[in-house]
């Protein structure tokens, strides 16, 4: 019956000391990952400004074409001789416009689409090793 307590004693002691082991095991990867959330979100804000000063950039830049453009566009409407001559001025400028502006809108969603995929792709990967840690433990 002695015999009976201390085996039943020891494995209790056994599997509190599994649990307690695996507890910490698990304790020190969930530290690990809110180290690795930190430095996710500083590369993620990183990203975020650079592409962000990028998409401004690009914005500025439309603007300041744009309007050289209508001040080019209006000088050559004012110099037109005959209203047939203005309007085909008029209307080669507004062809112009359309693909300047479509041209324009392709970029700047191209930057916005980089920029989706720059500020998401550190927590894709912190989220994917984190997951390959904790199912590698799990096995």
């Amino acid at each position: 019956m002695v015999s009976n307590k201390s085996n039943t004693t020891r494995q209790t002691e056994d599997f509190i000391k599994q649990t307690f082991d695996s507890f910490a095991q698990n304790m020190d990867a969930f530290s690990c990952f809110t180290k690795e959330t930190v430095d996710a979100v500083i590369k993620s804000s990183n990203a975020t400004t650079k592409g962000v000063e990028e998409i401004f950039s690009e914005i500025v830049n439309c603007s300041k074409n744009n309007v050289e453009a209508c001040v080019n566009a209006c000088k050559d409407m004012a110099n037109a001789r005959s209203i047939d001559q203005f309007v085909s001025i008029q209307t080669e400028q507004s062809k112009k416009y359309f693909e300047t502006y479509v041209s324009q809108l392709t970029k700047v969603s191209e930057l916005m689409l980089s920029l989706s995929k720059d500020v998401s792709s550190p927590f894709n990967e912190h989220v994917t090793s984190f997951s390959d840690k904790f199912m590698k433990k799990a096995a």
